[in-house]
């Protein structure tokens, strides 16, 4: 997991001064960060990974972490690709969300003049790394108003109103979430690709 924010950033936000309230705001933020990786369904920090896929019979494989920052190894039926060094050299070459293969290198692994992800069953086995060097300023942002959002609820926990007066009613918001910190992470959200 990875800590979405600081100390110092929420108090900022929240205008605490004090360190009274240190001890649950570190809680708070480390609790926030693995609410939020879990929603978004991703780790947010550079990290490595290796995904073994069944060939799709296509230039074009997705991959299930993004963004990708490098790619340390290809193989299709157990045939190392290498990474292509121009737009008309054969290979491997990535965006953020998928590898690509470049016709025009042959091995006898099938990969050839097609440059396609031979089919097959879990035959494509691709060494990658994705994700952020730094935590993105609006998932940041996101988490230091999740911890606002749950430290405000702290001595009100599912209490849904509270009549003041005689004529006198407030509402709370019960959800998990406000809806600006699920706006904010919307784009980050990951969906597992096969």
């Amino acid at each position: 997991m990875t800590l979405l924010t600081t100390l110092t950033d929420v108090k900022t936000y929240t205008g605490a001064t004090d360190t009274s309230g240190d001890p649950a705001i570190t809680a708070l933020i480390s609790n926030a960060s693995a609410f939020i990786e879990r929603f978004c369904n991703r780790t947010f920090a550079s990290t490595s990974y290796t995904e073994t896929r069944n060939g799709n019979n296509r230039a074009r494989m997705m991959l299930n972490n993004s963004p990708i920052t490098a790619v340390s190894s290809l193989s299709i039926d157990g045939y190392s690709i290498p990474a292509s060094t121009g737009p008309t050299v054969g290979g491997y070459t990535f965006d953020s969300h998928s590898l690509y293969l470049r016709p025009g290198y042959i091995n006898g692994s099938g990969f050839g003049a097609y440059g396609e992800f031979t089919g097959g069953i879990q035959n494509v086995v691709i060494a990658y790394t994705a994700g952020f060097a730094t935590v993105p300023s609006d998932v940041a942002q996101a988490c230091i108003e999740l911890i606002a959002f749950k430290m405000a609820k702290r001595n009100r926990i599912d209490k849904k109103n509270e009549t003041l007066g005689a004529q006198q009613t407030i509402g709370f918001d019960t959800s998990d979430m406000p809806a600006s910190v699920k706006t904010a992470l919307a784009p980050y959200q990951r969906f597992t690709v096969y």
